[in-house]
């Protein structure tokens, strides 16, 4: 590392962001010095460090408060004899880093931690009201780390809503850590975005239906949800797509690289796209937009077709557009779907596709669908047009003739 002469910090330009390399004596002074010009910070292995220079580094970021994002870069190919390999020096820099509360979003890579070093960061977990995104990419955490990391975040109070994004990517994960994750999740009232890839031994059913039972669940906040790459089959394919029935906020799901075939893939088709009634058609998910796969090469193609048309903003509309789809699309007039309705509700049914036809997700051939199924309707059940005689009328009070009297 260079100790002397001017400051060979290198600084780096991504979406209008600053990014600050840590490689030189002069960055880290400035880190001392509360420096407001460095705000993100990368630290690479490819610098040669001493144990000073790292528990030296921890102590500064510790206390500074203007840092927003630190990213902890290892390779894997790494020198295992980088002081930072060592439980002693770890210690000591986890012990520096737990100190800061300016740090909003926090990765580190191919740097491991025991539930002793998780326990030595966990002020910086509970107390920094800044933090809104972990990330852990390469990192290994055993169960027991992961649940110290948990309890770390129940402790945050009303501050646990700040944290929005866990990422956890890892080529040795297993069923445990899933579970343990999972439970983090749910302990993040507010997160909106979970990664849990790379899980190369692969996940089993178990996880799968540790997943899905988060996602069922009423307080279940996520919009993503990025499954990639766990040797995931088409059963557990299967219990995840089943609990998107009720999920209604996840938008993006990400399942590719897994062992999933067609079939596994069209089980998602009956969350979105329920056809066994009317009720159900609209009850369905109009939220999720996308099931990312690897190259679209087992999506059917009438997921990615109702994915699309989940992808409009007025899903409303786009509840209505699936109902005439299915149930009143071409020549598919389902007089058994109308038949199990209240009649009164047909006059309701009537003025819906009447008004569909100005939604602005109507196309021509929605247009021509919806004067059909007007038509249809009206042709079937012409009592729907039929003007009451007079002598069937009353007057209210404010001398307005209003409906049918009852017999």
């Amino acid at each position: 590392m260079e100790h002397e002469g001017g400051d060979s910090s290198m600084t780096s330009h991504r979406n209008n962001r600053v990014w600050t390399t840590y490689n030189s004596y002069n960055t880290v002074l400035r880190i001392e010095q509360n420096s407001p010009l460095i705000t993100q910070l990368n630290v690479y292995d490819d610098t040669p460090f001493t144990v000073e220079d790292w528990i030296r580094l921890g102590r500064a970021v510790g206390g500074n408060t203007n840092i927003v994002e630190l990213r902890l870069r290892f390779f894997t190919d790494g020198a295992d004899d980088d002081p930072i390999r060592s439980t002693e020096v770890q210690n000591a820099f986890c012990a520096g880093l737990a100190r800061n509360r300016s740090i909003q979003k926090f990765q580190s890579n191919n740097i491991h931690y025991t539930s002793e070093q998780i326990g030595i960061m966990r002020p910086f977990f509970s107390h920094n009201a800044s933090l809104t995104r972990i990330k852990f990419d390469g990192s290994e955490l055993e169960p027991g780390a992961i649940g110290v990391l948990t309890e770390a975040i129940k402790k945050r109070g009303g501050n646990v809503k700040t944290i929005r994004s866990f990422e956890y990517r890892s080529d040795a994960g297993s069923p445990r850590q899933v579970a343990a994750i999972v439970d983090l999740a749910k302990t993040c009232s507010h997160l909106t975005n979970l990664t849990l890839s790379g899980f190369i031994s692969g996940f089993d059913l178990t996880s799968c239906q540790a997943i899905a039972s988060f996602l069922a669940g009423n307080n279940c906040m996520l919009r993503k949800l990025d499954l990639y790459q766990n040797r995931i089959r088409d059963d557990g394919c299967m219990v995840i797509a089943e609990s998107l029935r009720t999920n209604k906020r996840l938008r993006w799901l990400s399942v590719g690289m897994n062992n999933i075939t067609s079939d596994g893939f069209a089980s998602f088709i009956p969350a979105v796209y329920d056809t066994s009634s009317i009720d159900s058609t609209l009850n369905s998910n109009h939220t999720l937009e996308q099931v990312t796969t690897y190259r679209e090469r087992f999506a059917p193609r009438e997921l990615l077709d109702i994915l699309r048309m989940n992808k409009t903003t007025d899903k409303r509309s786009t509840a209505k557009l699936k109902v005439l789809r299915c149930h009143f699309f071409d020549g598919n007039f389902d007089m058994t779907a109308i038949a199990s309705l209240d009649m009164k509700l047909l006059p309701c049914l009537l003025g819906w596709f009447a008004r569909l036809k100005e939604s602005k997700n109507a196309d021509f051939k929605v247009l021509q669908s919806c004067r059909s199924t007007v038509y249809r309707m009206i042709q079937r059940n012409p009592e729907l047009c039929r003007c009451p005689h007079y002598e069937n009328m009353y007057v209210d009070p404010n001398g307005q003739m209003m409906s049918c009297r009852k017999r």
